[in-house]
């Protein structure tokens, strides 16, 4: 029958363009995903184009979205790492910023060290290590400081102990020269010249003989005995300024006389 067989041909010419039809969308939502990951791509978006990449191969095998799928695997794994490096970064810093704050220096270069490490490019670690490294030798010089002027107050209060007055008035000068901000030192002394004239009823008598010896010796230009003198006098009061303006006399007498 003519017209079976026609109808027959149009059935199957139809189904042909309706495959051609499907075959033209896949390529097109193939293209169009492809298109879609190599956007996401470019812009780091690594998951978003893993699935566009993904949805595309399901349609068909293509040599380029292999490797793309491969290189975004290559990208994650790099981005999870790059994160775990940014925390222990992180973490690191805020332990040697503990420990700078608590003094530990040694302890705090090290953290930021290993900071250093995580992050080689990276300013802060390199500039708080020479900073510290600063810190470090301010420290080491304030403790030979505190050191010495820690010894000479307890050479003061052992002096002080032994009733020997006049010593202990010798160190407390000395540590107020190290500390002179210090108020302890100044007071130990005025205790100790206090407790030196209740001591000895004629002070007064042999501070004065003391001057007069020192003034002679001046007037004979025995400069270091008068030097000598005078620096007595001034351990005993260190406030009096007889003593120094006499040693400033004799200071200029004695270049006067090289001259």
């Amino acid at each position: 029958d003519k017209n079976a067989e026609a109808i027959k041909k149009v059935a199957e010419l139809n189904k042909k363009i309706e495959a051609e039809n499907a075959q033209k969308a896949k390529d097109n939502q193939f293209t169009t995903l492809k298109s879609q990951g190599l956007e996401a791509f470019n812009k780091s978006k690594w998951e978003e184009a893993k699935g566009f990449y993904t949805d595309a191969k399901k349609i068909k095998t293509d040599p380029e979205i292999e490797q793309k799928l491969k290189d975004i695997e290559v990208k994650i794994a790099e981005e999870i790492a790059l994160k775990s490096a940014d925390a222990q970064y992180n973490d690191l810093i805020s332990e040697a910023g503990k420990l700078e704050a608590s003094k530990d220096y040694d302890g705090a270069i090290k953290k930021y060290k290993e900071a250093s490490l995580k992050k080689q490019n990276e300013k802060l670690p390199k500039d708080k290590i020479e900073e510290i490294e600063g810190l470090k030798k301010i420290a080491a010089a304030q403790k030979i400081i505190d050191d010495n002027y820690n010894d000479k107050m307890k050479k003061g209060g052992d002096a002080f102990a032994a009733e020997d007055y006049p010593l202990a008035i010798k160190f407390f000068n000395e540590a107020n020269g190290i500390k002179p901000t210090e108020k302890e030192p100044v007071d130990k002394a005025e205790q100790a010249r206090l407790k030196y004239e209740a001591q000895n009823i004629d002070f007064k008598i042999k501070y004065e003989k003391m001057l007069v010896a020192a003034q002679s010796a001046i007037d004979e230009k025995n400069w270091d005995k008068a030097i000598d003198l005078y620096n007595r006098a001034l351990v005993i009061k260190k406030d009096d300024p007889l003593p120094k303006s006499k040693l400033v006399e004799i200071e200029n007498a004695k270049k006067a006389e090289e001259e």
